[in-house]
């Protein structure tokens, strides 16, 4: 047996110029602030090249969700981009936020919203009931959905009669999909909330939109 080769192979246990599979950092749903359940996804491992500060999706609106790698370069950019959205929809340092869908966290990154001094949750279950309880209970200062399901889960709490108990005033920030403007009426109706649409997507960029049911002033 070669004594040299048998060295390496005892020393290469221990020390190296690579790390080890156990050794590799990891970046969880948690660092990147989207710890919470969704019906959509699966969590999968992947290995992440480490020019990128985190890996995204789009939402695929028009077709599949295509991967966003977003580098480091441009993560002041973006949390500068959010924090002056979160700003002219009237949060402040301290509100309550609650996330119906985890990716959508992405679309402000994580470290805006920390920046900013939010507080942010997410549902129990990626569901209109589990969103309904948790505005009840919560009673955020502002909620970040799909305007979908934003809609269908209002018009849900309308049917059964108890869209009184709900929190008023809320503000309803929108993105993911086009906006569905039967949402409007609904939230002014049940929560006289103001609707905030993001649109566009994460490769580019996005308007930020204050939407009324009188029109549509672009922010």
């Amino acid at each position: 047996m070669n004594s040299l080769l048998q060295e390496i192979s005892l020393l290469v246990e221990d020390f190296g110029s690579a790390p080890k599979l156990e050794e590799m950092p990891k970046r969880t749903l948690a660092d990147k602030g989207i710890a919470g359940p969704t019906a959509a996804h699966v969590i999968e491992d992947v290995h992440t090249p480490l020019n990128l500060a985190y890996l995204t999706f789009t939402t695929g609106t028009s077709a599949f969700q295509n991967i966003v790698g977003v580098t480091y370069a441009e993560l002041p950019a973006r949390i500068r981009a959010s924090v002056r959205i979160l700003e002219r929809a009237g949060l402040k340092r301290g509100d309550k936020l609650l996330v119906t869908y985890p990716p959508l966290v992405n679309v402000f990154s994580g470290q805006a919203l920390k920046d900013f001094g939010l507080k942010w949750s997410f549902l129990v279950r990626s569901s209109r009931d589990a969103f309904l309880a948790a505005l009840y209970k919560e009673r955020p200062a502002a909620v970040v959905g799909e305007s979908a399901f934003l809609r269908a889960a209002l018009t849900d709490a309308k049917n059964m009669g108890v869209a009184e108990d709900l929190p008023k005033g809320v503000k309803l920030l929108t993105a993911g999909t086009p906006l569905d403007l039967e949402l409007l009426p609904v939230a002014q109706e049940l929560l006289q909330a103001e609707v905030h649409d993001l649109y566009g997507c994460q490769e580019i960029g996005w308007l930020a939109m204050t939407v009324s049911l009188s029109g549509t002033i672009s922010n």
